[in-house]
């Protein structure tokens, strides 16, 4: 790929991620729980101007006990692009970007080698397990926390490589980054750093080091600061950190998020990596064996990496599908070593033929970036709704904000402020939507209902119509209360 001129490697990176970040970003109405808690956080400190202390429904939210970092840029992007579903979204697609260019960045300044770079950028557009809904297609904390850990993870290796004070304080200030919008879960690689620290014996070099007294200053400053500020405003807020995130989530299975100790490993294999798995284990063994220093140490570095997140990932009772995301752009990088090494290979040496070779060396650039990349598009361009009653009623309400569909005095009950996406929606509808309690229902009453248990209810209390019927989600017109009603 030597006819390629430097500056298009940018060009042809920028081409490659539009489709994956943005096509059809706004397709799929607001999810259940950590998109629509944050989404709600975010509307409510627009609305308020409450910058340390997010809510929900207005008190302070002591459920999602998160720093507000993610918070804060969904309130820019609502007040930009307004309250629906790109302004929540934009923030996770920017840092998506953002963490492209990094990872490209990175490994041409440490490789100097843009074939390289683009390939582990590319890698990384293509990851199933991160290209994803709870990923960087929706508005939830792990795409920009894997910027972050991203960056203090690159900014680390290239201070061990130069001895560039400058690095260590850009990686206090990832650091930083990482916790405000995640809390603990942005310490998880420091393990395995610190590992590879005592390995190269460098740590009484860093220790000396003044740059990481100011670093930590700066660190300790932004984080620490955050906490007590919050505490300060909102007692307790430290106590619930400490419940939710660290004897609770991590030590106990928490709303019934459990699995076993090859849980993460599993999905690795069968469907967030699976395309790659095989040539990033082969660009394991590439890298350590290289006679090139620097390829051996950052290959070594990036795995050790990679297994100790694994490992404390594994070691957590709580575990859900899209807490390995951060891991992806490392293995990106160590994936491109073991790519860029086959193709290398096909390029220099000579096969049976000239032919033969040029046929070998179209196939493995066809397999290796037309496959992975049709397969990923499919996935945006043909985004898919779940087939649950949440899922029904959130497109309705999506219609709803989006002027295609007339409530016409339906009354909304119980349902709808039980599950937090539909209550968004509820929440930046401009004009107060209608609400009943479902014990309360008189006679011409118009009620939008969806969960089985409240339609359940209505059909033991109530004579009625179906006036409107969507998937799951029913309008019905009361006609007459059965004598007594049972309380919901």
């Amino acid at each position: 790929m030597k006819f390629i001129k430097p500056h298009l490697w940018i060009i042809l990176l920028t081409l490659v991620i539009i489709l994956p970040v943005f096509a059809h970003l706004t397709d799929m109405p607001v999810e259940l729980w950590d998109e629509s808690r944050l989404a709600s956080n975010a509307f409510e400190m627009l609305q308020t101007g409450n910058l340390w202390v997010t809510t929900y429904d207005y008190q302070p939210d002591m459920w999602n006990t998160k720093p507000p970092l993610m918070i804060w840029l969904m309130s820019l992007s609502m007040k930009v692009f307004g309250t629906g579903e790109l302004g929540i979204r934009i923030p996770s697609a920017l840092a998506a970007i953002c963490t492209f260019f990094l990872v490209f960045w990175f490994t041409n300044k440490i490789l100097g080698n843009k074939r390289t770079a683009f390939i582990a950028a590319f890698v990384l557009v293509t990851t199933g397990g991160y290209v994803k809904q709870h990923g960087t297609r929706t508005g939830d904390y792990d795409a920009l926390l894997a910027f972050f850990t991203t960056a203090y993870i690159f900014m680390y290796f290239l201070y061990l490589q130069t001895d560039k004070g400058k690095y260590l304080l850009w990686f206090f200030i990832y650091i930083a980054g990482a916790i405000l919008t995640k809390g603990i879960a942005g310490f998880f690689f420091l393990p395995a750093l610190f590992i590879y620290t005592l390995i190269q014996r460098r740590l009484a070099n860093i220790f000396n080091n003044r740059y990481f007294y100011i670093g930590l200053g700066i660190f300790l400053f932004l984080t620490v600061g955050y906490y007590l500020l919050r505490e300060h405003y909102n007692p307790g807020y430290i106590a619930a950190v400490m419940e939710n995130e660290i004897s609770g989530r991590f030590g106990t299975v928490i709303e019934g998020h459990s699995g076993g100790p090859m849980f993460y490993v599993t999905l690795l294999s069968t469907a967030h990596f699976t395309f790659w798995i095989m040539l990033f284990l082969l660009g394991i063994v590439i890298g350590v064996l290289s006679a090139d220093k620097v390829i051996q140490n950052l290959t070594i570095y990036l795995s050790l990496v990679v297994v100790m997140f694994y490992f404390i990932l594994s070691a957590s009772e709580s575990k859900l599908y899209w807490y390995d995301l951060p891991v992806f752009p490392i293995m990106a990088v160590i994936t491109a070593i073991g790519v860029s090494y086959i193709i290398s290979y096909v390029s220099m040496h000579s096969l049976a033929s000239k032919k033969v070779r040029t046929i070998a060396y179209v196939s493995i650039l066809v397999f290796i970036f037309v496959l992975p990349y049709y397969n990923i598009i499919d996935f945006v361009l043909s985004p898919h709704t779940g087939t649950d009653e949440n899922s029904s009623m959130a497109l309705y309400m999506k219609s709803v904000r989006e002027g295609k569909r007339k409530l016409d005095g339906y009354f909304f009950t119980n349902d709808s402020k039980t599950d937090q996406n539909i209550n968004y929606y509820l929440k930046i509808h401009p004009t107060k939507l209608p609400y009943k309690d479902v014990n309360d229902l008189i006679p011409s009453d118009k009620v939008i209902i969806f969960s089985p248990s409240i339609k359940e209810h209505i059909n033991k209390n109530y004579d009625f119509e179906i006036v409107e019927s969507i998937g799951d989600v029913k309008v019905c017109q009361i006609i007459k209360i059965k004598s007594p009603v049972n309380t919901f």
